[in-house]
This record gives C-alpha cells, structure tokens and sequence, in this order.
C-alpha cells in the first residue's frame, strides 16, 4: 500500500485515482495465484512482493524530456 500512495504522489494524481489504484491492490491481495493454467509456469513459489513494478525515473519527466536516453 505504502509503494501505491508513494507513486501516486510521484504522479501527482488526483485523490480518487490514489482510490482506485488502493482499491485495486485490495482485490489483486485477496485473489489467489493461479495454479491451473495449462502449459504455463507453476507460479506458487513467486513472491509477488519481491517484483518491482515500478522504477522511479532520476528525471522529473513533467518538466520535459527532449532525450530517451534520459529515460529508465
């Protein structure tokens, strides 16, 4: 949760997008690893808590960014 609020201020969303997002981290939390899928990896051991899914970029890329390779 605490990864979730401290993007949404890096993005400098509006409170009903931070929301949102909370309430989608809720019902991922609550849902279980699938395990059936045919074909596909078995994903029971991943610990979805050590996947980072966000990189906070050493630019502030609201100002403007007129190279790529700036860019994460």
């Amino acid at each position: 949760e605490e990864t979730v609020r401290v993007i949404s201020e890096d993005k400098d969303e509006p409170e009903w997008m931070l929301e949102r997002r909370l309430r989608a981290l809720e019902q991922f939390q609550e849902m279980p690893m699938p395990t059936d899928w045919p074909g596909q990896p078995d994903l029971s051991e991943v610990d979805v808590d050590e996947i980072v899914p966000y990189i906070r970029p050493d630019v502030d890329v609201r100002a403007g960014v007129d190279d790529w390779t700036v860019l994460p």
